[in-house]
């Protein structure tokens, strides 16, 4: 009786294929973990400083906020419900410059993680 397939490379090649679809249909309706929530937050900007609510029911954990995309405060947890002032300069960029009285904030966004595991993110822009 004469091989099916004559290269032997293919009885590894033809199951690994299988088990890749296979793995595809079954994990392709799944949402993942990682998906991005929108959150209910919300910023004003008076002229001077800016209040961050966080009109959530749970916390954000763990929060980058950014202004002009390029100033951030790191590593801070913004309460359920609660209410936040907090001064452009108290922003600083990458190379350890504080947001400059000259500059304008023009954008605002919020990036966290959230009690589920999941992340969630807000932004708007200011002017």
């Amino acid at each position: 009786m004469k091989p099916i397939f004559k290269n032997k490379y293919l009885w590894i090649v033809i199951p690994a294929v299988a088990g890749l679809i296979l793995f595809v249909i079954l994990n392709g309706g799944k949402k993942s973990d990682h998906e991005i929530i929108a959150l209910n937050a919300q910023v004003k900007f008076d002229g001077t400083r800016l209040t961050v609510a966080n009109r959530d029911t749970m916390d954000y954990v763990n929060t980058t906020l950014a202004l002009n995309e390029y100033y951030k405060i790191r590593g801070i947890n913004l309460n359920a419900g609660e209410n936040y002032v907090i001064w452009p300069a108290e922003f600083i960029h990458y190379n350890g410059k504080h947001f400059s009285s000259q500059q304008v904030p023009v954008k605002f966004s919020i990036w966290c993680e959230l009690n589920n595991g999941k992340n969630g993110f807000y932004s708007k822009k200011l002017r």
